[in-house]
C-alpha cells in the first residue's frame, strides 16, 4: 500500500499555458456575473483560475519535469513577448448541445497558435496523449450542465460575440500544476519560462 502511496505521489497533472492579466480576470469576472443571472446551471471558472491552454500534459512523472522544461526552454528560443487581445464569446461545440463556454482571442491568435505549434513539436517525444479536439486560442469561463437552456443560451452568447474585455501582454509561458479537488481544481505554477 505505502508502495502505491509513493508511486502516485511522484505523479503530476500538468498543463503548459498563458497566464492572463488581473484586469482581464475582472473584466471576466463582471461577465460571468451578469451571465449568472441568466444561466444559473453554468458550473463558472474561479476567474484567479481562468488561462489559456498552450497544451494540456496530464500525469506526468515528477522525474520527467525538468526534461520537459528544457525542452519547452529550446523550442521558445527567439519567439518574443506579445499582446493579444481577448474579445467576444462562443461554446464548444458551436453545433448541438454545448458544453464549453469561451472567450475568445481576437489580436494575437496567430501568435498563440505558433507557440502551441512549438510546444506540440518539442513535447513530441515524451508521448503524451493527442488532443481530441483541434487547437483554438480561448478561455474556458464555463462549463455547461445538461439542464442549460441552450436557446436562451445562444442568445447571450450573439449579445457578446463582439464584447472586448481589454489587451494582454505576453511575456511568459508557465508550467502549471493542477490539484483537482472536490471544490474545484487548485492551480500551482512550477515553471515561468521567459521570452
Amino acid at each position: 500500500m505505502k508502495k502505491n502511496k509513493n508511486k502516485q505521489a511522484e505523479m503530476l497533472r500538468l498543463f503548459v499555458a498563458i497566464e492572463i492579466s488581473k484586469e482581464i480576470r475582472d473584466s471576466l469576472a463582471a461577465l460571468q456575473e451578469e451571465l449568472r443571472i441568466t444561466c444559473p446551471e453554468i458550473r463558472w471558472v474561479k476567474p484567479e483560475n481562468i488561462h489559456l491552454t498552450l497544451k494540456f500534459l496530464g500525469n506526468v512523472k515528477e522525474a520527467l519535469v525538468p526534461e520537459i522544461l528544457h525542452s519547452l526552454s529550446r523550442a521558445l528560443l527567439g519567439l518574443d513577448d506579445f499582446v493579444f487581445e481577448v474579445k467576444g464569446t462562443g461554446a464548444f461545440p458551436a453545433e448541438g448541445r454545448p458544453r464549453v463556454m469561451w472567450v475568445g482571442i481576437s489580436q494575437g491568435a496567430d501568435k498563440i497558435f505558433a507557440f502551441h505549434s512549438k510546444i506540440k513539436q518539442a513535447l513530441a517525444s515524451f508521448d503524451f496523449e493527442e488532443e481530441k479536439n483541434e487547437f483554438a486560442a480561448h478561455l474556458t469561463i464555463g462549463r455547461l450542465k445538461d439542464e442549460v437552456d441552450t436557446e436562451k443560451l445562444k442568445e447571450m452568447l450573439v449579445l457578446k460575440k463582439d464584447k472586448k474585455f481589454g489587451e494582454c501582454a505576453c511575456g511568459h509561458i508557465s508550467i502549471i500544476k493542477s490539484d483537482l479537488r472536490p471544490e474545484g481544481p487548485v492551480y500551482t505554477i512550477l515553471e515561468k519560462i521567459k521570452l
